[in-house]
């Protein structure tokens, strides 16, 4: 079990329950006692002015923010950035949602609440490193290698419909050579000669995308403190899921 943290006395805790345009914030004490509430848009001025409304309530000892990862990762590298103690906080379990219901305000506190008895005490990640580059680009291959399998399968299913000649023609073909063929086709009297000659276009195309991002990505992933590009059992695919930050 988590040891509690020790926070100061009279010190303000202050919880944030984070959304697309809007964050909603509840500040306790030390002692757990609310002292107020705010809601401010996502943009740097709501950062600011949710600053300076916990800090006119007392000396600030942490903030507890939720989704740190997606909607509150820009509040959460506002605040690191200006020396406040951040911690990353889970979303509410289902059993507190069917005890107080599910609104921003209760969020928010459940938040505070979280980092006042220790139960959230896991620094979040910066999102500036280099990490965060090998995460972005593992992102980008995924969508790459995702819409080439579909333009493939999109091709293989006109061959299914295509009339006999053209089927026979290329239904054997392996990946490779059936893309070579269609990209020779040219326009004629069957539809499905011409979505055959389309569609190759945008699969050479995912391939040189793919393998320029992968390479980027095993370089960064190779480098110290990158993963490790010759720790056994670690592919490059999995490798930036065991980064820190």
């Amino acid at each position: 079990m988590t040891a509690p943290i020790s926070h100061l006395p009279e010190s303000i805790i202050v919880g944030v329950d984070t959304h697309l345009d809007e964050h909603t914030a509840v500040a306790i004490n030390h002692l757990g006692a609310r002292q107020g509430e705010i809601q401010v848009p996502s943009n740097t001025s709501g950062y600011r002015k949710l600053e300076r409304w916990a800090s006119s309530l007392g000396p600030l000892d942490a903030f507890g923010i939720e989704g740190t990862g997606c909607y509150g990762a820009g509040l959460s590298r506002f605040l690191s950035d200006r020396g406040y103690c951040v911690f990353e906080v889970n979303r509410p379990d289902r059993s507190t949602r069917r005890r107080l219901g599910k609104s921003d305000p209760i969020d928010a506190e459940m938040a505070a609440r979280s980092v006042l008895s220790g139960v959230a005490d896991q620094t979040p990640k910066t999102g500036t490193a280099e990490v965060e580059m090998i995460r972005i680009l593992k992102s980008v291959k995924d969508s790459a290698m995702k819409a080439r399998t579909q333009a493939m399968n999109q091709i293989r299913a006109l061959i299914v419909t295509a009339p006999p000649d053209l089927r026979d023609t290329l239904r054997a073909l392996s990946s490779s050579k059936l893309i070579d063929r269609c990209i020779r086709l040219r326009p004629g009297s069957i539809p499905t000669s011409v979505a055959t000659m389309k569609l190759p276009n945008r699969q050479m195309d995912l391939p040189l995308l793919t393998g320029d991002r992968l390479g980027k990505w095993q370089a960064a992933c190779g480098k110290p403190g990158g993963g490790g590009e010759r720790t056994p059992g670690r592919r490059p695919d999995y490798r930036h899921r065991l980064l820190p930050q």
